[in-house]
This record gives structure tokens, sequence and C-alpha cells, in this order.
């Protein structure tokens, strides 16, 4: 599979391994690294991985909720998030 073929197959900035067997696509190891020394993906974490072109459509809060789950935003950080309480 060639990477132009990936991202019109996976519409979200991360995925997982999961979400291409999922979409029921080939895609080797090899494949993902060689996208990951090229720039194309940035691997977060075994087996999750983020497309570097579409790095600032993804929210922080986005990419801790998919490494660490269960996980939740505190009452304190959305206030001061969003200019409610100062820090």
């Amino acid at each position: 599979m060639k990477y132009t073929e990936l991202i019109k197959k996976i519409n979200t900035p991360i995925f997982s391994l999961n979400d291409l067997q999922l979409e029921k696509l080939t895609i080797f190891p090899y494949q993902l690294r060689e996208w990951s020394k090229k720039g194309y993906i940035i691997k977060l974490k075994n087996g999750i991985y983020a497309f570097s072109n579409q790095s600032s459509e993804i929210l922080i809060e986005h990419i801790s909720f998919i490494l660490y789950q269960p996980s939740y935003i505190s009452l304190e950080w959305a206030l001061a998030n969003y200019g409610l309480i100062p820090e």
C-alpha cells in the first residue's frame, strides 16, 4: 500500500494498528518504519501513529486520551484553559 492510499482510507489525524485492521488495510511494519523515518507519520506509542501533515489539527487533550485510557480533564485545567480562572 502507498502512503497516499493510506491518507485516503484513514480520515482521522491519529490512527492505530487496530484502525488499519478494521479498514482491512494491509500495511507491513517496515512500511510504517519507512514512513516514520521520512517524516510522513509520527509514532506516538507502539501501534499508535499520527499523520505529520495533520499535526496542527491534533489537540494535546486528544493525544493524552488516546495514549492513556481512562483519562479525563480536570475542572481546574478546563477553567484555566478557557480563561475563567487565573493560573
